[in-house]
């Protein structure tokens, strides 16, 4: 990723702190009815992530392609066969869901990579 303009920086920056800290709040102190916005919070940061990201290219729409498909099959066979992560389920708060894996979860691992990577440089 190139360098980040100063100005988007703060305005993603800020939009993620904010995200994040009514998340924290609501669900430390309040009702976790809250956590049925946790594929919004996905989007929305996908969105920031997509928008600050320089350039955009076919390489990153494939990363993003591979990863999400990724990371979804592989949620797949662990909810199916219980040997990748052990046995689990998801609820109903992270939407539509395809054999029993929100689809939303290919989206969480592309941010999840897409973090990490940045992270390591």
């Amino acid at each position: 990723m190139k360098d980040i303009a100063p100005q988007k920086f703060k305005i993603v920056a800020t939009i993620l702190i904010v995200l994040h800290a009514v998340g924290f709040a609501g669900t430390a102190f309040f009702d976790e009815s809250i956590m049925r916005l946790t594929p919004i919070n996905l989007l929305l940061s996908m969105g920031l992530v997509f928008w600050i990201h320089e350039p955009k290219d076919i390489k990153l729409l494939i990363f993003f392609v591979v990863v999400f498909l990724s990371g979804f099959l592989l949620e797949w066979a662990g909810v199916a066969t219980g040997k990748i992560f052990g046995q689990y389920t998801y609820g109903n708060n992270l939407g539509v869901k395809i054999a029993n894996v929100p689809l939303i979860i290919g989206l969480n691992w592309v941010m999840l990579s897409y973090c990490s990577m940045n992270i390591l440089g």
